[in-house]
């Protein structure tokens, strides 16, 4: 989701990805190092903050784990 535009976008990711990529942790450390440039500031507009469910969630609805991943100072 992009709150600046106002918009949201769905991917699906393939099995290389998910197996590549474990958890919500390796998802969400994927996409930081995709959409952010290199010695962004952490505490600057830039940076970004993304929630990410762990890959129980499908299976099992209350025995998730989550992860919180930015760029931290």
């Amino acid at each position: 989701m992009n709150l600046t535009q106002n918009s949201c976008s769905l991917e699906t990711p393939t099995d290389e990805f998910e197996r590549k990529f474990i958890g919500g942790a390796g998802f969400g450390t994927y996409y930081l190092f995709k959409e952010t440039k290199p010695g962004i500031d952490p505490l600057g507009p830039e940076n970004k903050i993304m929630f990410m469910a762990g890959p129980s969630l499908a299976i099992l609805l209350r025995s998730s784990r989550n992860a919180v991943v930015t760029k931290s100072p």
